[in-house]
């Protein structure tokens, strides 16, 4: 295992030290071989493809129906299995004793070395034949070697290659670094006894626990607890320098406390698959795909690094947050805006022209590319030609090679600059030198997925190109598993390794030297192997007759059982165990070398196990093994936290110089006059100090892309009854629903076309079509006609302008009538008009008429395809209150409206007063600002049985 990070990384008077892969290209290089790069993605295909001509003439084969099930992961498994009899030494000339499975391999290597299929490219097992070969004819140039694991547990076709090399005059070595045999009779430390228990079992002796420190186990409740105690104990004792064995899987959490305790890094690497440069990869691919997946396509042009302009994906993403779907009113507003943009600005800084052209021809090709000019394929009903996916990822490679570049020539000007600042003799500060050096390590450091990008790419569009002309389309399943059978994690560290830093190495046997302390952290199970014979009983039968044999799980397992023993060897004074209950959110299973530790010393084991607390109160007692460790260690020292009281709530804010500023706005809309009336600091926050909700973007919910859809579809069918001479039979309405309800679906609904959504979108379409025609039957057969939608009404309230826009104005000879159409169930509006809140609709009643008089006022229910109004005047099937049946619709809407113009000023005389209400309940007491002080509220809207400032955004500023 010494292709994994090793302690000493150096050995002194040896050359090289290599893992199998290593080894092998080393060797290549030496005998003069061609080194091909990896091409195992490539191989799994091709196999594939093997496998599937196979079949064509053995149609009952033993692997058909796994093949059939997945052809790729069978044919990754074959393929080990043919590469493993590879290895053991087998021709593949099948006997007549043969056993069927051995003997339709054979039969499938002699088809793939025919010629007439492409050739498999050379993997592992090939090369290292081949190297194999080559030794005969020509050594290797090596005196001697030193084996890691021991000659006897190597893999046979290792331990082959090893005892002809010493045939040949090379001098190995076993690296040996346990202790000699430990006397049982004989004093020993805790370590010993845990050593000879392990090591030597056949001598061991049971001995009492002596708590002398040379075995300690610190266990924690969270991983992330043990980490951040190890900084600090280190921090409090410099002088420990335990070698670590850490997971390379979840170690980063040690190397995040360490940076963030002030101590060296240790530069840990961790590989991950969620970097979101690699998620370019799984992103890219919906765009070939009808119906867009807007999930998809938002979380593309939201990630940090991708191929598309930064102010063009942007401006995507906002409309596709809005109305999730390609090629809607809005989307090509939007769109025609941002370049419209790009050519102002253009036009305005003349300086940077060329920069500018060449950035709009970008994001102008960027755009046709991904979206305008983008073939797509119905994900349901169609399969796409594999030449459109590796354009694709053609151009993502491509570009992740500009960025690459871009990245190198962005290092190399500031280390000219350095260059060029030490030339001149002039003198650059720590800090200054310390930043550039970052900025050149952060350039570095940013190459590091892209070239994971680059490669995936590469790979992806290699393996597309491999496909047969009569195979080469691929359904969305197909596409997705190529993608995830390629992908690979990528290495990324927080920083370099610095100066001090604790040495590590990543896997139990990469060790070759003992050390004084070693610290094992996560002594917990790591992930369970499953070691099984792949060969039937008969099969191996066959293969030790023919003198092959593949390596047995009994070896494997002995193997394994060597490499853990490793770095309990490998200590000398002291072993340091870290036992975390959990990681990475998960519970941990305890090591198997724990059931030894607990039969050595039972309950005992307890008074060397400190117990690592996330915190304690200042009267806790000291945690467990406190005293015992602190004979050894300077023990961290738990910092009492200040307490942090929540400031309560004030009734109002005061401000000064409030005179001066002009509380007007220019134009005032529905939204802000009723902030203002019911929720001031709302109002103040937003429009006049400009706090604002961060624009986080997520594709917005079910249920509001529902509501935007309808509004949409009706607003164009208003338009055209407003002004065609058509029938309104619901006849024609259905039918003209029918005709335009999946465009708006595609353009404005792709969430409703996902998969799993057909029964949602079926309910939402017959639910909508529903309401429609009861909508345009309803204003027919109360004779109204249609003055417009979304129409702009304008007036004023207080003296300040207010703009609002209505759904729907209608229209019937001197009367008029405003509709505000929603999506959601009525009776929540029909609780408005019970409770006189139905503020909106009283605001754009007064500004249809020029408040010379009142139009009539309704809610329509697209979800129960009812309208609820105040009376049933204007429309007679309207559901209303019939305690408001025989009131004057007029002489209320009236009365509202004065009263939310006494509040408006109300407000306003606060504001300018400088005070700021925060709460609907203001407390009547000598400390009040008197304009607060009302003792009549009932000319104002009672805002203090209000509920609107519950969800407040800005309610949490309150207390600060």
């Amino acid at each position: 295992m010494l292709q994994e990070l090793t302690f000493p990384e150096f050995v002194p008077e040896v050359e090289h030290t290599f893992g199998e892969s290593g080894f092998l290209a080393w060797a290549e290089q030496q005998l003069g071989l061609q080194y091909t790069e990896r091409q195992q993605h490539l191989r799994q295909e091709q196999y594939r493809q093997v496998l599937a001509a196979f079949l064509l003439t053995a149609p009952d084969a033993f692997f058909a129906r796994s093949f059939k099930a997945d052809s790729l992961a069978t044919a990754t498994t074959l393929l080990d299995m043919r590469d493993e009899l590879l290895l053991s030494g087998w021709d593949f000339v099948a006997a007549d004793d043969c056993p069927e499975r051995l003997k339709v391999l054979s039969q499938i290597e002699i088809l793939q070395r025919s010629g007439q299929i492409a050739a498999l490219e050379k993997g592992f097992a090939d090369r290292f034949l081949q190297m194999e070969r080559a030794i005969q004819l020509r050594p290797l140039p090596v005196e001697e070697l030193w084996l890691n694991e021991p000659l006897e547990l190597q893999p046979p076709h290792w331990a082959r290659l090893w005892l002809y090399l010493a045939a040949q005059g090379v001098i190995l070595h076993q690296i040996n670094i346990e202790k000699p045999h430990i006397d049982a009779a004989a004093a020993q430390t805790d370590l010993e006894v845990f050593q000879q228990r392990i090591l030597q079992p056949n001598i061991y002796r049971p001995q009492p626990l002596r708590g002398d420190g040379s075995l300690m186990i610190f266990q924690a409740a969270r991983q992330s607890d043990a980490a951040f105690f190890l900084a600090k104990l280190r921090q409090a004792n410099p002088q420990i320098a335990p070698v670590c064995l850490v997971d390379k899987k979840n170690s980063l959490g040690l190397d995040i406390a360490m940076i963030r305790e002030g101590q060296p890094s240790l530069g840990i690497a961790s590989a991950s698959l969620a970097r979101p440069t690699l998620q370019i990869l799984k992103l890219a691919a919906a765009f070939i795909w009808r119906p867009i997946d807007p999930y998809k396509l938002l979380e593309f042009v939201s990630l940090p690094n991708k191929p598309m302009h930064e102010g063009l994906a942007r401006c995507i993403a906002d409309v596709m947050a809005r109305k999730p779907g390609l090629f809607s009113s809005a989307w090509n507003s939007a769109i025609a805006n941002f370049f419209e943009q790009q050519r102002a600005k253009i036009a305005a800084q003349p300086e940077r022209a060329k920069e500018l052209r060449q950035e709009l021809r970008t994001a102008e090709n960027q755009y046709n590319f991904w979206i305008a000019r983008r073939k797509r394929y119905d994900s349901q009903r169609e399969r796409v030609p594999a030449k459109a996916c590796i354009e694709i990822f053609e151009y993502i490679q491509e570009w992740a090679d500009e960025q690459i570049e871009a990245q190198k020539e962005r290092a190399k000007k500031i280390e000219e600059r350095i260059e060029k600042w030490r030339l001149k003799d002039e003198t650059l500060t720590e800090e200054r030198l310390n930043n550039l050096r970052g900025q050149i390590e952060d350039a570095q450091q940013a190459q590091i997925p892209l070239a994971n990008l680059f490669n995936q790419a590469s790979r992806i569009a290699q393996v597309l190109n491999t496909l047969p002309k009569e195979a080469a389309v691929l359904s969305p399943l197909e596409l997705e598993r190529i993608i995830r059978n390629l992908e690979e994690p990528a290495p990324l560290a927080l920083r370099l390794k610095e100066v001090g830093h604790w040495a590590y190495f990543t896997h139990s046997s990469a060790i070759s030297e003992s050390t004084d302390t070693l610290l094992w952290w996560d002594f917990v199970q790591s992930e369970h192997i499953g070691l099984f014979n792949r060969w039937y009983f008969n099969e191996q039968e066959y293969l030790k007759r023919n003198n092959m044999l593949p390596e047995s799980p009994q070896i494997q397992q002995q193997r394994l059982l060597w490499q853990a023993r490793r770095p309990i060897a490998a200590a000398r004074n002291r072993l340091i165990l870290v036992s975390p209950s959990s990681k990475a959110g998960q519970t941990t299973e305890p090591h198997p070398f724990w059931s030894d530790l607990q039969s050595i010393w039972g309950d005992d084991l307890k008074r060397i196990c400190y117990q690592i607390q996330r915190g304690c109160l200042s009267d806790s007692p000291p945690p467990q093994g406190h005293d015992w460790l602190s004979q050894f260690f300077i023990l961290p020292e738990y910092e009492p936290l200040p307490l942090i009281s929540q400031n309560p709530v004030k009734s109002y804010l005061q401000l000064e110089n409030a005179e001066n500023i002009d509380w007007k706005r220019e134009e005032e809309s529905f939204t802000g006059i009723d902030a203002l009336l019911y929720t001031p600091y709302d109002w103040v926050f937003k429009h006049k100090i400009d706090l604002r909700k961060s624009s986080i973007l997520s594709v917005s919910s079910d249920e509001a892309v529902k509501g935007n859809l309808a509004h949409a579809l009706l607003n164009q069918l208003f338009e055209l009854l407003k002004d065609a001479a058509v029938s309104w039979t619901p006849t024609f309405t259905e039918n003209w629903f029918n005709n335009h309800i999946n465009d708006y679906i595609e353009s404005e609904g792709a969430t409703l076309q996902l998969y799993g959504k057909e029964a949602e979108r079926a309910a939402f379409v017959s639910e909508l079509r529903t309401a429609t025609i009861a909508l345009v039957d309803a204003i027919g057969q109360n004779n109204w006609k249609i003055v417009g939608s979304e129409v702009e009404l304008l007036g004023e309230l207080g003296g300040q302008p207010l703009k609002g826009i209505a759904d729907l104005v209608l229209e019937r000879g001197r009367e008029r009538c405003v509709v505000d159409i929603k999506w959601s169930n009525g009776s929540k509006y029909l609780k408005r008009f019970e409770s006189f809140e139905d503020l909106q609709l009283v605001i754009y009643s007064g500004l249809a008429c020029e408040q010379t008089d009142w139009a009539h006022t309704a809610y329509y229910s697209l979800r129960d395809a009812k309208f609820v109004a105040r009376n049933n005047r204007a429309f007679r099937q309207a559901i209303f209150d019939n305690q408001q049946a025989n009131l004057d619709f007029k002489v209320v809407h009236q009365s509202i409206w004065n009263k939310i113009e006494a509040t408006y000023q109300w407000r306003m005389q606060q504001l300018k007063a400088g005070v700021v209400a925060l709460n609907e309940n203001h407390p009547q007491d000598d400390s009040t600002p008197e304009v607060l002080n009302v003792g009549d509220f009932s000319q104002l809207l009672e805002t203090f049985n209000s509920q609107k400032g519950k969800y407040s955004i800005y309610k949490n500023l309150l207390s600060l």
